[in-house]
């Protein structure tokens, strides 16, 4: 096996710390979202006419739309940002799931956008934007808390080293054919 480049384990990584600070952020952001949103006055329409089954682009929170589901959503993911970025893996494994939810999230309100039916979520642009650009914040966050994670090609040279040192003790192998 060919020996690997000492540089290249060198690159400067971002540290626990950053991943967790973005992800505070984020987590901070949805929350507050999610917070003011039940705030809005008629926010919560009986459901037959509210946010739940219609449209209804008057409930909007400065640029963001606002809905009872869209609250709660906003809420669950914020206060599962704040939890996670409490510990070292905690933000990586949080992206990962809020880039897959975001994912979901970003296309039902692209599709709904633009076909102009169904939307139970009572989205808007800007709303489809935010979900679309905190997905490819918390890919990164995601895939940079991942490289940052020990490589197990270190405990597979140190298990293979162990199986070479106990084959050259047992009696009758030869060392040299190991090789």
């Amino acid at each position: 096996m060919p020996e690997r480049d000492a540089s290249a384990d060198r690159r400067p990584r971002p540290g626990p710390g950053a991943l967790r600070l973005v992800v505070l952020v984020v987590g901070v952001v949805y929350l507050v979202l999610g917070v003011l949103g039940i705030l809005v006055p008629g926010n919560f329409g009986s459901t037959g006419s509210g946010p739940f089954t219609s449209r209804q682009p008057q409930y909007t929170l400065w640029i963001f739309s606002v809905g009872p589901l869209l609250n709660v959503m906003r809420i669950l993911i914020g206060a599962l940002g704040l939890l996670a970025a409490r510990s070292s893996s905690g933000p990586a494994i949080f992206s990962f799931a809020a880039t897959i939810w975001l994912a979901g999230l970003s296309t039902y309100s692209i599709l709904v956008l633009t076909r102009g039916t169904g939307d139970r979520l009572n989205v808007n642009w800007a709303t489809a934007i935010l979900h679309l650009a905190t997905m490819v914040v918390t890919a990164v966050v995601a895939t940079l808390g991942m490289r940052g994670r020990p490589r197990r090609e270190k405990s597979a040279a140190r298990i293979s080293g162990v199986a070479e040192r106990t084959a050259r003790s047992r009696p009758g192998t030869d060392s040299s054919s190991a090789k």
